[in-house]
Formats: C-alpha cells, structure tokens, sequence
C-alpha cells in the first residue's frame, strides 16, 4: 500500500496558515521503528487510525458515480439515491476497515454508499412491490443564545450552500475573531438591533429596526462573503502577498463604490415610534430645537388638559434620569446666654 502512494501529493491537510493559534501540527507516524507487538491492543488501534490517515493524504480523490432516479406515479413523486465507486483512490487505505470517514454525496448529504441501484434508462417502467408510511412534522431551526450565536459566528460557512461563498467564509475563519465576537453581540444588543425572544429568557432574535437596517442596507455591505475576504486580504498583508497601501486602496475603493450608489438611490428606513409620554400616557415624545440646544416634550402640549412634559435630550433620546433637587443648607439661630 506504502508503494502505491504518491508522496509528491501536496492535500489540503499541509496548510502552514492553518498553524495560527495552535499548538502543534497534527499527529501523524514518525519514521521510529518499534515493536508493534509491544502495544496494548488500543495502542495498536490509536497507532493504526494515525498511519492509515496519514497515508491516505498521498491518495488520489476516491471517485463515485452518483444516481439519483425519480419516478412519478399517480401524481406522486418517488425518488433513490445510490452510488457506484468508480475509483476508490484515499478509501483504499481504509479497506477492508468499516471506519473510513464519511464520504460527502453531492448534494450535501451523507451517503454510506452500500445502495447500489440497477441498470435502467428514462422511461422504464417501475412496479411498486411494497409501501410504508411515516408521520413526521417539521421544526423551525432553534433560535440562537449568545454561545450558539457565537459558534455560528466562527462557523458560518456552514449557513451557505454557495459552494463559492462557503470556501471564502471557511478560508476566512466567519465573522470577527476570538476577541471581538462577543463585542459585537454586545453593540447589536444596545443598540437595539437585537433582543430577547418574547417566551424566552436567553434567546436572541432581530428587532424591527434591525431587520428595516438590514432590508435597506445595499447587498455588498451585507453579503456575510465579505468579512471572509477581508479575513484573508488581511492575512495577505500579514504574509507579504499584499501590501498595506493595497488593502486600503482596496477597501477605499469598495467603500467609494457602495456610496455613490447609496447616492443614486433611495434607503427605505422604517420610522422609529416616537416614545409614548411617562407623565400623561396619551401623546408622543418630540425631539424639540431650543435655544440651548435639543430637548424632548410631549405632543399633547396643546391639548386639554395639557400637558408640559419634557425632558433633556442625551445623544438623541430622550433622558428620563430623575433631576437632583439641590440641598438647601438653610438659616439656623444660635441661642446664647445674656451677656
């Protein structure tokens, strides 16, 4: 087997880049000889998984013919999957074994590849010999806490099917890095951009406002692709493929292009409410220019009964922090004896 190996394959597993952060390299065989005999029988199994793996890094890719038939009967749709390998390329380093990893089907799900479908051609005709039923009932996908939303952050190649973006994403390690992910939950969270499920007690989902910030934004400001191509222009700088002046340029370009658009275009942002009055309950908070500058007052300052309502304006809202009265050291008599 050792023979048949092409130890001038360079895989995907030999990445200097992805050493960043880690420890070591993987494990893998040295060229030590020992006595295998030696080894307790899960040395053995460890030692054997570690050289196997390995060895089928000089492989060539294992090779299938994938088969998918549909047939229609009374309206009703009926489909199969199988395969059939055509190479066997790196799994020939796992045979005989059963503990070869997973081979990926194309359209993104795992297939064990032990169905084999038979010789057939379009428009055979097919018998239904037998037929069961189960009863299922769809979930919508969890909602997101700040950990899971975190993981999902680092992972998030895996939300795209692009096979395009997906590389791009997984290539630039998702959103943000280990020091300012939870940062950024954190500014989506006060500004309020995102909140707390009703029913729930950690669970995050989008707010109105966030959602109309998202609908209105241009589609390259957007697209998630994008921090993975500044993750990897970013390593670029870091490994003199591209210099810092280039990066920039680049950026100033993207930028420069994306508002002259926003120029030419309009952004449909959806109107915040105004925020219901504390003192009357009945009217609106209105932003106000004064003489000294910004303030709040209520809409019902005409209305009967009026009311007088206001309140300082802090950095655009509206500041309901109770005002300090100032303590009054007042006058006091002293009484002393007669002189």
């Amino acid at each position: 087997m050792i023979g048949r190996a092409d130890t001038t394959r360079k895989s995907a597993a030999f990445d200097d880049k992805k050493m960043d952060g880690q420890a070591h390299h993987g494990i893998v065989p040295t060229v030590c000889v020992t006595d295998l005999s030696a080894l307790t029988e899960i040395e053995r199994n460890v030692y054997d998984l570690v050289v196997r793996s390995y060895l089928a890094q000089f492989f060539e890719h294992a090779v299938f013919m994938q088969t998918r038939i549909e047939v229609s009967c009374v309206g009703e749709r009926w489909t199969a999957n199988g395969k059939t390998p055509v190479s066997a390329g790196w799994r020939e380093v796992y045979a005989p074994h059963e503990d070869a990893p997973p081979q990926t089907a194309v359209d993104g799900e795992t297939d064990d590849g032990k169905q084999t479908l038979p010789d057939m051609a379009q428009g055979d005709p097919a018998m239904c010999t037998a037929c069961d039923t189960t009863s299922r009932s769809t979930k919508p996908s969890a909602r997101f806490d700040e950990a899971s939303l975190l993981t999902a952050m680092i992972d998030l190649h895996k939300f795209t099917t692009d096979p395009a973006a997906k590389a791009r994403l997984k290539e630039g390690k998702g959103i943000g890095t280990s020091a300012t992910r939870a940062g950024v939950i954190k500014d989506l969270r006060e500004r309020g951009f995102l909140e707390i499920a009703k029913g729930t007690k950690n669970k995050l989902t989008s707010s109105a406002s966030g959602r109309g910030l998202l609908n209105a934004l241009p589609a390259p400001v957007k697209d998630p692709t994008m921090a993975g191509m500044f993750k990897i222009a970013l390593d670029g700088v870091a490994g003199g493929q591209i210099t810092y002046d280039q990066f920039v340029e680049r950026n100033v370009a993207f930028i420069t292009k994306v508002i002259a658009g926003l120029r030419t275009s309009s952004m449909n942002l959806p109107m915040a409410p105004a925020p219901a009055c504390p003192k009357c309950a009945m009217g609106r908070l209105r932003r106000i220019a004064g003489n000294d500058g910004h303030f709040w007052g209520c809409s019902n300052f005409k209305a009967d009964p009026k009311c007088s309502a206001s309140y300082p304006d802090r950095d655009g809202a509206p500041d309901f922090t109770p005002k300090l009265k100032p303590k009054s050291k007042g006058f006091g008599f002293k009484k002393v004896g007669a002189m």
